[in-house]
């Protein structure tokens, strides 16, 4: 069977989003070879598939003929957006379907969608009449840090303000953990695989360091069942990173529908192979994944690529 995985970073040299972006496309073609598929897929950089040239998202429009039996996609939220959409009646594509997702990407959407029913932090349309500090400046459809601002006062403010404009939203900033979960669905089972803590510089302009797999926290069974009607919410399929802040509540901050950074370190403390992840949940067959955790590890991020350490 040939399966195409697009990277955006890869493909178009994206320096910003670029080792995370590797990470993540090496990982799925080494899991696709290792349960026998032929894959094919466009990246500026050498990987063990076989390569097709793009210059444009809208080349996706000619690969989208051709004979292959799944589809891949990883990218920022306004790119994957844009791709989903070219793709949203095509059953080949293993992430959640365009008309599932395009309330998840646009993040005010997002909030206006959970507000009432999960803990949400305060999030308001930007606004210079609207600035309190301290609170979370971030794009409507930032990917990671991109975009993203922590102001501790004013002074914060001035020097980022001509950076900002209407496709920004302020937020009420929680104190608490930065975590994340990584969660497996179907559609009828929802299956959250591991708690993590997100390596988080708190600056005025925040950088991802890095995480913990695998850890535990005594709000740990309260989160997954949380986690578990949160993707049967939203409808959601496919491989899912949900990030939140553990505090006096759970809140969830965002969603990532597609494969993370942190779910590329699970083969080194699990059996857990993402290829077949991605095809028992297109034939809803995740209730028959077997699979077991042990340790915990912890990975950071570098200027060329990632170390990690299990414990």
């Amino acid at each position: 069977m040939k399966v195409f995985i697009f990277e955006y970073a890869s493909c178009f040299n994206v320096r910003e989003f670029l080792l995370e972006g590797r990470l993540m496309l090496e990982t799925l073609i080494d899991d696709f070879i290792n349960k026998g598929f032929d894959v094919w897929t466009s990246s500026k950089y050498k990987t063990k598939a076989k390569n097709i040239e793009m210059k444009s998202l809208e080349d996706l429009e000619n690969i989208k003929e051709r004979d292959f039996d799944f589809f891949i996609f990883i990218a920022p939220n306004y790119e994957l957006l844009k791709i989903l959409e070219i793709f949203k009646n095509d059953e080949r594509v293993l992430s959640p379907s365009y008309y599932n997702i395009k309330d998840v990407l646009d993040k005010y959407s997002f909030y206006k969608k959970l507000d009432g029913k999960f803990n949400v932090p305060k999030t308001f349309k930007y606004g210079k009449d609207k600035i309190f500090v301290p609170c979370v400046i971030k794009h409507r459809y930032g990917t990671g840090c991109e975009g993203l601002y922590f102001l501790k006062d004013m002074n914060d403010y001035k020097m980022i303000e001509n950076e900002l404009s209407e496709n920004y939203l302020i937020q009420e900033f929680i104190k608490g953990i930065h975590s994340s979960v990584i969660v497996f669905s179907d559609g009828k089972c929802v299956l959250p695989i591991s708690l993590n803590i997100q390596i988080i510089d708190e600056g005025l302009r925040p950088k991802y360091l890095g995480g913990i797999l695998n850890i535990n926290h005594p709000m740990k069974e309260n989160i997954f069942s949380t986690i578990i009607n949160l993707i049967r919410f939203l409808k959601l399929k496919y491989l899912i990173g949900v990030d939140l802040i553990i505090s006096d509540k759970i809140y969830i901050i965002e969603i990532n529908p597609r494969i993370t950074t942190s779910m590329c370190f699970l083969k080194y403390i699990s059996n857990i192979n993402l290829a077949e992840v991605l095809i028992k949940c297109h034939e809803e067959k995740l209730d028959t994944l077997s699979y077991e955790l042990s340790d915990r590890i912890l990975f950071l991020k570098g200027l060329n690529g990632f170390r990690f350490l299990k414990f």
